[in-house]
């Protein structure tokens, strides 16, 4: 089994709840079944730092197993007991202070994006809970805000997170080509050649500038990514993001952050 260990960053938008907040709701959560998969959360064992768990609960009542008995190959089906199940399982640890962690991951095994999307969903959960809240405070008031009003109140009470896997410049190209497609590039200039320049409207008064280009035959795959690597390194653009489609026809997003030292996705 070839084990890949991999670098991640949290990204937390919330105007309520600190990194150190946030990860403590995570802690009251862990062990919470979500499928079937188990989430753990520990931030006492290794002070500065939260460590946790994927237990993945396949099921399947058998396994095989390759058994060899003179000079012959046999493929032998054994069955589980009622009390006993596969599992797969998926080590992560996350850095507290500044949000950056790694992730275990195998063949076959939960992809960062789990993690992710539990994440996510205690985020929204939160989110949930802070309107709830404003509602019993503000009484009969809270139905009777104007938009302008509800939309202000959302914002403030919206928990963002996302993890994000962090490459570098040289593994980008590698990245992009595990993609089925590759739809845009979305990326922000600081540096300014003179044809960019010219290009700009009211350049004398631009610092930085974004640009979106979406790509008209995004399954041209290796193409596209030996071109994004070398327009990076060209152009100098520091940030930016890549957004691609996986086998599965899900959009990811591969973020371009403090070029050379490294690419997020």
């Amino acid at each position: 089994m070839q084990v890949r260990v991999s670098a991640f960053e949290m990204s937390l938008e919330a105007d309520r709840f600190t990194r150190a907040e946030f990860i403590d709701e995570l802690v009251a959560r862990s062990g919470q079944p979500v499928e079937n998969r188990e989430f753990y959360f520990d931030k006492t064992s290794y002070p500065g730092f939260c460590v946790g768990v994927i237990i993945t609960i396949k099921d399947q009542s058998k396994f095989c197993k390759l058994q060899s008995e003179g000079g012959k190959k046999k493929i032998v089906v054994n069955n589980l007991k009622a009390s006993e199940k596969i599992m797969e399982f998926n080590f992560f640890v996350l850095n507290m202070e500044n949000g950056v962690g790694v992730y275990q991951h195998y063949h076959q095994s939960a992809a960062l994006s789990a993690l992710s999307y539990r994440m996510k969903c205690i985020g929204d959960e939160l989110t949930a809970n802070e309107l709830a809240s404003e509602a019993v405070v503000n009484g009969p008031d809270f139905n009777k805000l104007s938009k302008a009003a509800a939309k202000k109140l959302k914002k403030a009470c919206k928990v963002r997170v996302s993890l994000s896997q962090v490459v570098t410049q040289a593994g980008l190209q590698k990245i992009l080509e595990s993609y089925k497609k590759i739809k845009a590039l979305d990326y922000v200039l600081t540096t300014f050649t003179p044809a960019v320049r010219h290009g700009t409207p009211l350049s004398g008064r631009v610092h930085k500038k974004r640009e979106i280009l979406y790509f008209s035959h995004p399954k041209m795959v290796q193409a596209l990514s030996e071109e994004i690597t070398q327009a990076i390194a060209q152009y100098k653009i520091e940030k930016g993001r890549v957004i691609v489609q996986d086998a599965d026809g899900s959009d990811k997003s591969i973020r371009i952050v403090d070029m050379p030292g490294g690419c997020r996705n």
